[in-house]
C-alpha cells in the first residue's frame, strides 16, 4: 500500500512592496464604504447632479485618509455606477493625485458609452501628467475594442453653436518654473484665440523688475504641454516647471505688471495685446497659493520645519541661491585674512570675530526689500516642491520664508537657513576671487558650485554653522 503525503499548506510568498508609501498604506474600508454611501446620496438624489455639487464630492474623495482609500472608493463606484459616475470620473481624472487620476481613467475605460468615450478624449487633451494621458489613450482603445466606434463618436462632437462677435480670449492653461540665479521665473499661459486654436504666451518675470521679457507663438492643445512645458522641466538641473491655476497665472502676471509701472519700465510691446486678459484675475490673493495647501499654523507649530532649512540648499532647484559676490567682497576677504593670519588666535576670540563677520553681512545683504524678495520666492518654490511629491522641502522652505517676516537681526543671525545661505555664498565669494588670481578653489574647476560647499565651508573659511 502506497504511502500517503502528508497535507502541506501552500504558502503564496506576498509580493515586496517597491515604494515606502506601499509598506505603510492600508485601505480604510469603512472610510470607502461611507464615502461611498455619501457620494450615492448626492449623485442618485436627482436627475442630473449639479456641477458644482460634482466638484464638492470629488474634493471630499480627494481628501479621503489615503490615495489607496481614495483609489477604491473610485474603483467601487466606477464598477457600480456605470453612465452615472462619468462626471465624478473625469473630474477625478484631472487632479493632482496621480493614484487617483490613473483609477479614474481606468473605470472610465469600463463604461461602454458615447459619454465615457468623449471624456476620455478630454482627458488625453487636458491632464498635465503624460502618465494619466497615456492611460486615457490605453482606454479609448478598450473601449474600440469593446465594439464601440470612437472615431465616429469623437467626429460627431461639435461645439456648440456660438455667434462670433461674443467669443472673447480665454485662458485655458498655465504654468510656472522655478527661479534662476537672478530671479528670473518663466510663466506660460495656454490662450485659447476666439476663433479656434490656441497661442502659447511665455513670459519671464523677475521678483523685483517685473517683467521682462515676454513672447507669443502658435500651438495646439494636443502639443501644448509636450512642446512648451515639458523641454523646460529639467529636474538634475534645477529647472522645474509645473501646472498652476490660470487665475494664479494671471496674479503672477498682474504683480509683475505692477512692477513695471511703478518702475517707470516699459513691458515688452507684444504683451501689450494681451495685457487685459493676462492682468485681471477673478478674485485677489492676498498670500502665496501655496497657503491654500500648506497651513502657516502647521509650520509653526513644528520648529523642525526650519531645523531642517539648511537642506534645501542640497536641492537642484536651489544650486543658485546665494548673495552676488560684488556684495560679498569685504567680508569674503576679512574672512579669508583671518584664516591666513599670523598670529594664531585662540578658538573663541576667532568665532567670536568670525560671527561678527556675518552679522555685518547680514544687516548688509537682509534689508527689509530683500527680506520680501526672498519670502516671496521661498513661498513660490514651496509650491512647486510641494507638486513635484516633495512635501517635507515644501514644508522646509515654507518655514523659511515665514521666518522672515518681520524678522530682526538678533532673530537672523540664529536663523538656520539665513546662516546657511549666507554660509553658501561666502564660500562662493572666497572661491570667485581666489579664481580671478588664479588660485583654484578646491573642490571647483573655475568656481565652487553653489548645494556643494559644505566641506569647503567647513575646511577652508571655518564660517559658524547654526548649531
Amino acid at each position: 500500500m502506497a504511502r500517503q503525503r502528508p497535507n502541506r499548506k501552500i504558502r503564496h510568498r506576498l509580493p515586496t512592496p517597491s515604494t515606502e508609501a506601499e509598506r505603510t498604506t492600508e485601505v480604510d474600508f469603512a472610510a470607502v464604504e461611507e464615502m461611498k454611501r455619501r457620494a450615492e446620496t448626492i449623485v442618485f438624489s436627482q436627475a442630473e447632479p449639479p456641477e458644482e455639487g460634482v466638484a464638492s464630492l470629488a474634493e471630499e474623495i480627494r481628501a479621503l485618509p489615503s490615495e489607496t482609500t481614495a483609489a477604491q472608493v473610485v474603483r467601487q463606484i466606477g464598477q457600480s455606477w456605470g453612465e452615472r459616475a462619468i462626471p465624478l470620473l473625469e473630474n477625478l481624472a484631472v487632479g493632482r493625485d496621480k493614484t487617483i487620476e490613473l483609477e479614474s481613467v481606468r473605470m472610465l475605460g469600463t463604461v461602454r458609452s458615447a459619454a465615457a468615450v468623449r471624456a476620455l478624449n478630454r482627458i488625453t487633451e487636458t491632464a498635465s501628467s503624460k502618465e494619466v494621458r497615456k492611460e486615457a489613450r490605453r482606454s479609448l482603445f478598450k473601449l474600440r475594442s469593446a465594439g464601440l466606434d470612437v472615431d465616429r463618436i469623437l467626429s460627431e462632437e461639435k461645439p456648440e453653436p456660438e455667434r462670433l462677435e461674443q467669443r472673447q480670449p480665454n485662458i485655458w492653461r498655465a504654468a510656472a518654473s522655478t527661479y534662476d540665479f537672478e530671479g528670473d521665473r518663466v510663466i506660460v499661459v495656454a490662450v485659447e484665440k476666439p476663433f479656434g486654436g490656441i497661442e502659447s504666451a511665455i513670459s519671464v518675470i523677475n521678483e523685483t523688475k517685473g517683467i521682462v521679457a515676454f513672447g507669443v507663438r502658435d500651438t495646439n492643445k494636443r502639443k501644448w504641454f509636450r512642446e512648451e512645458i515639458e523641454p523646460m522641466d529639467i529636474p538634475e538641473k534645477g529647472k522645474r516647471v509645473i501646472e498652476i491655476p490660470p487665475d494664479y497665472a494671471k496674479h503672477l502676471l498682474k504683480v509683475a505688471y505692477e512692477k513695471n509701472k511703478a518702475a517707470r519700465e516699459e513691458v515688452p510691446p507684444t504683451f501689450r495685446r494681451l495685457r487685459p486678459l493676462l492682468t485681471t484675475p477673478e478674485r485677489e490673493y492676498e498670500r502665496a497659493i501655496v497657503y491654500e495647501e500648506i497651513s502657516p499654523l502647521e509650520i509653526k507649530w513644528n520648529p523642525e520645519f526650519l531645523e531642517e532649512s539648511p537642506g534645501l540648499f542640497r536641492l537642484p532647484e536651489f544650486r543658485h541661491w546665494r548673495f552676488e559676490t560684488s556684495k560679498l567682497v569685504e567680508f569674503a576677504n576679512e574672512l579669508k585674512e583671518l584664516g591666513e593670519g599670523i598670529i594664531t588666535l585662540p578658538p573663541w576670540v576667532e568665532k567670536e570675530r568670525k560671527q561678527g563677520i556675518q552679522k555685518r553681512a547680514l544687516e548688509k545683504l537682509l534689508t527689509p526689500e530683500e527680506r520680501e524678495r526672498f519670502k516671496r520666492q521661498l513661498e513660490e518654490t514651496a509650491y512647486i516642491l510641494l507638486h513635484t511629491e516633495r512635501p517635507k522641502w515644501a514644508r522646509a522652505a515654507l518655514a523659511a520664508a515665514i521666518s522672515l517676516e518681520g524678522a530682526d537681526i538678533a532673530h537672523l543671525v540664529a536663523n538656520p537657513f539665513v546662516l546657511t545661505l549666507v554660509n553658501e555664498s561666502m564660500a562662493y565669494a572666497i572661491a570667485e576671487i581666489e579664481s580671478e588670481y588664479g588660485e583654484q578653489a578646491p573642490g571647483s574647476e573655475l568656481l565652487v558650485e553653489p548645494g556643494e560647499l559644505s566641506r569647503y565651508i567647513d575646511a577652508y573659511s571655518g564660517i559658524v554653522r547654526p548649531s
